[in-house]
């Protein structure tokens, strides 16, 4: 299909299903109901899952360098099922000396702050437990770091959101010397850029951008993808 066609094609169905059930109307639903929703895109081709999940993988990778500096342990994508808990932990950090167990939630980009701190508070109340399974002792302290992707977007959206002051407040200097030296609970975040440190090489997205096609003779259709490379 020619991709202006496919472009109209997404807009028609995307305004059909915002008359069926407008996504105002959506949002108050669950809001009423005190519930998440999610909307997540999806490609045939499979490149937008890809990149997504490559970026999560390489900042992933960033901040298991980050906290073994660090002193930490780390386990990646910990995975739990106590009951109605069920899911995953990005890393879990351990510092077994200081008694102590880091929740880490790996963010490529800042959506919704209270599906964020939801999520967090649900993985710290079962992390104890998890731990004691896994390693045989008990954390005497808890903390929580959230690890954003270091973009100029993610930084304005913290800055904007004054809840993650007061949720979130270990930043900085008081963020490191709190992982170098835990004695109470914790809770912070920090930005780290997408790199393979590894290698050297830092990770690059070359965006194509979707042009409106003139004539089809003159400019043959061309899909609308991500492409990564390493530069």
């Amino acid at each position: 299909m020619p991709l202006g066609s496919a472009s109209r094609s997404f807009r028609a169905q995307s305004a059909a299903i915002s008359t069926r059930c407008p996504f105002r109307t959506t949002r108050s639903l669950f809001a009423a109901l005190d519930a998440g929703c999610t909307l997540t895109p999806w490609w045939r081709s499979g490149q937008l899952d890809r990149l997504l999940d490559e970026d999560h993988a390489a900042l992933a990778s960033r901040a298991v360098e980050f906290l073994e500096r660090q002193g930490w342990s780390i386990g990646v994508e910990v995975t739990f099922a106590f009951y109605a808990d069920r899911g995953s932990i990005d890393l879990l950090a351990t510092r077994r000396a200081d008694g102590a167990v880091l929740v880490v939630e790996i963010k490529t980009r800042l959506m919704s702050i209270e599906e964020l701190l939801r999520t967090l508070d649900r993985k710290v109340r079962v992390v104890s437990r998890i731990v004691q399974e896994r390693e045989g002792w008990r954390p005497k302290i808890v903390g929580r770091l959230v690890v954003f992707s270091d973009d100029s977007t993610n930084r304005r959206r913290v800055s904007r959101a004054m809840i993650l002051d007061a949720a979130l407040p270990l930043r900085g200097g008081t963020l490191h010397a709190w992982l170098r030296a835990p004695t109470a609970a914790g809770s912070g975040l920090v930005f780290l850029s997408i790199s393979h440190a590894a290698t050297g090489n830092r990770t690059t997205v070359a965006r194509q951008r979707v042009r409106k096609l003139r004539s089809r003779s003159r400019l043959p259709a061309r899909s609308a993808v991500t492409a990564r490379t390493d530069g």
